[in-house]
């Protein structure tokens, strides 16, 4: 457990002036400015970003076939063999590693073609209309389940998915729902789901929607995203729920807290997407046997995503701005503003709590490196036994309201 830390001050009083945030300008991003100091990330930030883009700490590659051949006694002339074979299948895999590298230099080389401006990789036009008269109801005390469904019926994917999700047995059972009969359109969907519930789903539903135009590229990659986003919201509901704030707010603010890392994530995404196709026209051409073999099973570079959500923080005030969220004062409480320190103090830590969780899962910390991490977000005693009670495997949205 760690040592409560208590906030240091008054948060009744407003801050000075001149302590509060000035929201920034659009940046003009460029690779280069990775070098710049005001995009580096504090060290806690920079290990969330290192999860993000490598994951689990990669274990050396060794079948158990060939361990077995090594725990032996042989003869001489097997440890030869065994080294031949062994030296062979390094020699296959430095072939693919160099086409995969060649494939992540291209995807590097045309990101600065395309990075100026990542906000289009938020939604295109249309999408992002739809996102627009969505987001202007979210967390309206008044949002009524036809007031809901009525927005999203405008946008054929996002109607069908709210269908998709009341149907689901398993969605069902969370909300004792079995017995309802199909859903057939937005309105019975909604019905289903209920207005909060489905209200709270929908940053989810926009990092899966753009996850799935990729054809399962990064998987690994939008599937980190997506859990550090869920365990994030929930924890930021349970934390408002027990302060009497509002918890929907909270879920929602932590939700599309994320969405400048999902903005990063599907710009990279759709590059290497670009690269892997460009890089396969060219084998077809040269008639290439052995880069088609490997084509299909290539993942794009860790490292140049790593550098990218070095861009997200800077990023956050202008995409979620542009969703038109005028019930939830996302931007104020992440930022800290005026009269919202208790919900900034909140949302760091539910988020801290989800990345810590999850550095914990991928052994990206260990238990002693655990209470000065959290500390970083402001975690404190009473906040940490709350969230700690919460089987957050079997947590989701449709249980959060129960318990």
């Amino acid at each position: 457990m760690i040592e409560d830390i208590p906030f240091d001050g008054d948060m009744s009083k407003p801050l000075p002036e001149n302590l509060k945030k000035v929201r920034r300008a659009q940046v003009e991003y460029t690779m280069k400015l990775l070098d710049k100091p005001e995009f580096q990330l504090p060290a806690h930030d920079a290990l969330v970003a290192d999860f993000l883009a490598f994951g689990m700490p990669k274990a050396t590659e060794i079948d158990q076939a060939e361990q077995e051949e090594n725990n032996r006694v042989r003869l001489e002339v097997e440890i030869e063999a065994i080294r031949k074979r062994q030296l062979e299948r390094q020699h296959h895999q430095d072939k693919i590693n160099t086409v995969y590298r060649s494939i992540d230099l291209m995807l590097q080389h045309n990101l600065d073609k395309v990075i100026s401006k990542p906000l289009k990789y938020l939604a295109d036009v249309k999408d992002l209309g739809h996102y627009k008269r969505i987001c202007s109801a979210l967390g309206s005390e008044k949002l009524s389940i036809n007031q809901y469904a009525e927005l999203i019926d405008t946008c054929d994917w996002i109607s069908k998915d709210y269908i998709r999700l009341a149907n689901s047995a398993t969605v069902r059972a969370d909300l004792n729902a079995t017995a309802a009969p199909e859903a057939t359109d937005s309105k019975q969907a909604v019905n289903i789901l209920g207005a909060n519930n489905a209200s709270a789903l929908f940053p989810r539903l926009i990092l899966e929607h753009n996850f799935k135009q990729h054809s399962g590229l990064a998987k690994e990659m939008w599937s980190r995203l997506m859990k550090l986003q869920q365990i994030s919201a929930i924890a930021a509901f349970k934390l408002a729920e027990h302060h009497n704030l509002n918890a929907q707010h909270a879920f929602l603010t932590n939700s599309f807290a994320l969405l400048p890392y999902m903005v990063f994530l599907n710009l990279f995404t759709a590059e290497a997407k670009k690269a892997k196709l460009a890089a396969h026209n060219k084998a077809m051409t040269l008639k290439d046997d052995f880069k088609l073999s490997v084509l299909d099973k290539y993942e794009p570079g860790s490292d140049v995503i790593y550098k990218l959500y070095h861009f997200a923080p800077s990023l956050l005030e202008s995409a979620i701005d542009s969703l038109n969220c005028v019930h939830i004062p996302a931007v104020e409480i992440l930022n800290g503003e005026s009269s919202f320190e208790v919900r900034k103090l909140i949302a760091d830590r539910a988020f801290g709590y989800a990345a810590y969780r999850l550095l914990m899962s991928a052994k990206k910390i260990t238990p002693e490196e655990a209470n000065t991490f959290l500390q970083q977000y402001n975690m404190d005693q009473e906040s940490l036994n709350i969230l700690q009670k919460i089987d957050f495997a079997k947590m989701n949205v449709f249980k959060m309201r129960k318990t």
